[in-house]
């Protein structure tokens, strides 16, 4: 299991970096911006033109990220998450073999930070692990194909209409169903995570027009054991085989029984005895408390009662 250092969220919003996307490979840096680029590269002999370009092309993508795109971003905090993401995609081919050392990455993002600052989130220009880029490239070409089909040629987003609908969301299915098999019920992950997100989004989306021949996105394989699901899905309420063994002790067993029923039998007929008794204590008590003595009679008649 890959530690996950990335933030997974940063392509929810794809749609509004449209525009900047579009851009950011067709402008023309300043000379001081140049210069910066062509000395950070000097030491890089192989691939040096090649690294030269995503470098300026990184630096005029900042400097176009106020004037063309800042209204329409929501979360402004992913901003420089997603430039990172888009430099290293740029040099994935030119890096597989790491030679390009974190003095690289770090004083591209102080000179950003100096001298094209992006005021909500700082800077921190780095390789994405390859594990992880792998990842994130998944998740950007879902969002990337699920926003397309509402985009116009020239980067503008119109949520209420789709053009290509089926042929996007063609692409996005077969794409998370290849995928959704990293993603156990028992794996907990922020890729897997962003991957529930997007059905979420997916499957709401109702603008386009239906898909008979667009297959639906594959649940995840359910690997719980039986008691761990009946836990998350009830939330502690008993199973039915714990009614079972409840009931089944409530009834009384064949020993059980032998020892009711003479006690029952004696409580009934021992309960009448009882009263009884205490009728007639009560009456005798009646009776001497109204007894008037009689006249003294000689012992010899009184033994004939």
């Amino acid at each position: 299991m890959i530690t996950e250092k990335e933030e997974y969220n940063i392509f929810t919003n794809l749609y509004e970096y449209k525009r900047l996307e579009l851009e950011r490979t067709s402008g023309v840096t300043s000379q001081n911006h140049n210069h910066f680029c062509e000395d950070t590269v000097s030491k890089y002999n192989n691939y040096k033109k090649e690294i030269e370009k995503h470098c300026k092309n990184l630096l005029y993508l900042c400097n176009i990220y106020y004037p063309i795109n800042y209204q329409k971003i929501t979360d402004k905090k992913k901003s420089c998450d997603v430039f990172n993401y888009w430099f290293n995609d740029d040099l994935v081919n030119i890096n597989k073999q790491n030679i390009l050392d974190s003095d690289f990455y770090t004083s591209i993002s102080d000179y950003i930070n100096k001298c094209l600052k992006i005021n909500e989130c700082n800077f921190n220009l780095h390789k994405i692990e390859d594990l992880e880029f792998d990842n994130l490239r998944i998740l950007y070409k879902l969002y990337y194909n699920f926003y397309n089909k509402n985009i116009l040629s020239n980067g503008v987003y119109e949520a209420n209409k789709c053009t290509h609908g089926c042929s996007h969301k063609a692409i996005c299915a077969d794409l998370f169903n290849k995928n959704i098999a990293k993603c156990p019920m028992s794996k907990k992950s922020k890729f897997c995570n962003e991957l529930e997100q997007f059905r979420i989004k997916y499957n709401a989306d109702n603008i386009c027009e239906a898909c008979p021949d667009v297959p639906p996105l594959k649940p995840r394989q359910n690997d719980l054991p039986a008691g761990a699901l009946v836990d998350e899905k009830e939330q502690g309420t008993r199973t039915d085989g714990d009614q079972h063994i409840q009931e089944t002790e409530s009834v009384p067993s064949n020993e059980d029984k032998y020892v009711i029923i003479p006690t029952v039998s004696s409580i009934l007929i021992g309960i009448p005895l009882i009263i009884f008794l205490f009728k007639k204590v009560n009456e005798n008590y009646e009776y001497k408390d109204n007894f008037t003595p009689l006249p003294e009679v000689p012992e010899g008649v009184l033994h004939c009662f």
